[in-house]
């Protein structure tokens, strides 16, 4: 952990920003209790899914739909519903249901106009199902984008 993504500093940010932490062009909710304080310090100084933020500001195309798989908080679907066009669709799963009122929140505070969908589940598939290449996933014959780091360890996908 760097010295910086301390709790002591991301308690004086959430205080100063009142628990909306500007992240790399985004305003970030942080005021759901599961977002611990260090997590606000990690947003506030690009320490906080910064790889994937750069990758979708750079080379996701903005006339396909996206499904984000482990969404945490947002912060990179945030990123991805601000660059789509309108009408474009993106779905977030999240294994982690405690968190999908902050995706739903991050998401529309940054892209009012997105079309998205919020489902509290997780991907699981056998080992020679999944083949990855730089950047993408194929599963079967489904070609999917990869925005953040995932396991072939969950048990649901959009069920």
């Amino acid at each position: 952990m760097r010295p910086l993504y301390r709790a002591s500093l991301g308690r004086v940010l959430g205080a100063l920003f009142r628990d909306q932490i500007p992240c790399e062009g985004c305003v970030i909710d942080t005021s759901d209790e599961v977002i611990a304080p260090r997590v606000k310090a990690k947003l506030f100084l690009r320490g906080y899914e910064h790889d994937e933020i750069r990758f979708v500001k750079r080379h996701l195309r903005r006339d396909l739909d996206v499904i984000e798989l482990g969404s945490s908080l947002g912060v990179v679907a945030a990123h991805i519903a601000r660059k789509l066009d309108p009408g474009r669709r993106l779905v977030c799963v999240e294994a982690n249901p405690a968190l999908l009122k902050s995706i739903w929140t991050n998401v529309h505070q940054n892209a009012p106009h997105a079309r998205l969908d919020v489902v509290s589940g997780a991907v699981e598939y056998p080992p020679d199902v999944i083949h990855v290449h730089h950047g993408w996933v194929m599963v079967g014959q489904l070609h999917l984008s990869l925005t953040t780091s995932w396991s072939r360890g969950f048990s649901r996908f959009l069920a």
